[in-house]
C-alpha cells in the first residue's frame, strides 16, 4: 500500500499554519522516521495522515485514491 501527501497545510489556529505544503511518499515496504523537536508537527502530520484531521489544503492518496 502507497502512502502520498501533496502539498498539505494544516493550522489549529488561522494564521499560524503548524504544517505548510509538506510533500511526503511512502512506498509499498518502506519505512519512514520523522525526528524534530517537540512542537513541530509531527503527531499532527499522522493524525492527517491517517484521516483523523483534515488538511486546510492538499490532498493524501493511499494506493492512489484520495482519503475521505
Amino acid at each position: 500500500m502507497s502512502l502520498e501527501a501533496r502539498d498539505i497545510s494544516f493550522s489549529y489556529v488561522p494564521g499560524r499554519p503548524i504544517l505548510h505544503d509538506v510533500d511526503l511518499i511512502v512506498d509499498p515496504g518502506e519505512r519512514v522516521a520523522l525526528t524534530a523537536p517537540s512542537g513541530r508537527g509531527k503527531t499532527t502530520l499522522c493524525r492527517v495522515l491517517s484521516g483523523y484531521l483534515r488538511p486546510d489544503a492538499g490532498t493524501v492518496l493511499v494506493d492512489g485514491i484520495e482519503l475521505s
